[in-house]
């Protein structure tokens, strides 16, 4: 992959290396493949999709009967029961303008915007205090308690979130590049209707699964009659986009500066 990017393309390649080649200790049947979401922008912005699967990595089938085992930022729920087939819904919204959202079932107290947040905080302050020491960013859970809404080393979100936002934190700390998360809201913030989190940014949807939402947050699958919801989840993945920018420019370090 080669990006036209002037002096600083090598930051930026830099990453593209370094955010989809992470040693993080998982094995190959993680499931997870994060990676740029289309070309980069002319003036090098580009998007950067963590993407993971909604299913759990420990509960298995149970999930299906416990809610609070279910992936935190991925729930799923028995729509219509049929003869020949069944109705699935999966959800990612935060907008609890809808029926089904998450948390909207109230079991799991970690399914909520402001846990997104602190989880987003927790890895960065890591980052950075490792950084100040001269270390590296450090990867996925570590140095973070899972207590309280903290980053769970058990589940597809929380390592693959936190491993690629320590990651552009420590960019940015080296003057590389800039970063947001698209849509994250001000803190405190229990619930929205922006899309912060969605289905099916870098993988298409299985055949027997539909958008029932515009925003990509909510799906509808069918299963053969008697098949568990939990059957699909492998299948469909959810992500969260980075927004990178290349740093601006110091006053002064244009090509006519001094003249």
């Amino acid at each position: 992959m080669t990006l036209r990017l002037g002096p600083c393309a090598f930051a930026l390649a830099t990453m593209v290396t370094a955010l989809t080649g992470c040693a993080d200790g998982r094995g190959p049947d993680s499931k997870l493949s994060s990676d740029w979401q289309g070309a980069a922008a002319p003036d090098g912005s580009r998007a950067y999709v963590i993407d993971w699967a909604c299913e759990p990595k420990r509960f298995g089938s149970s999930s299906e009967v416990y809610v609070d085992q279910q992936e935190e930022y991925c729930e799923w729920r028995l729509v219509r029961k049929g003869a020949a087939e069944d109705i699935c819904q999966f959800t990612t919204s935060f907008d609890d303008h809808r029926e089904f959202y998450l948390n909207s079932r109230g079991q799991t107290d970690i399914n909520s915007v402001s846990a997104a947040q602190m989880l987003r905080d927790d890895c960065s302050n890591v980052a950075i205090k490792r950084l100040k020491a001269g270390k590296g960013v450090g990867h996925n859970c570590s140095e973070i308690s899972p207590h309280g809404g903290g980053c769970v080393p058990e589940r597809n979100s929380d390592p693959e979130i936190c491993d690629k936002v320590r990651y552009v934190v420590g960019e940015k700390y080296h003057g590389k590049l800039d970063f947001s998360i698209d849509q994250m809201p001000p803190d405190n913030v229990e619930h929205t209707t922006m899309p912060l989190m969605r289905l099916g940014l870098l993988t298409a949807l299985p055949k027997n699964c539909a958008f029932s939402q515009a925003d990509h947050t909510e799906i509808n699958c069918s299963v053969p009659s008697g098949t568990s919801c939990f059957s699909l989840s492998g299948q469909l993945r959810v992500g969260v986009r980075v927004l990178t920018t290349l740093p601006k420019p110091a006053l002064g370090d244009g090509p006519n500066s001094g003249t």
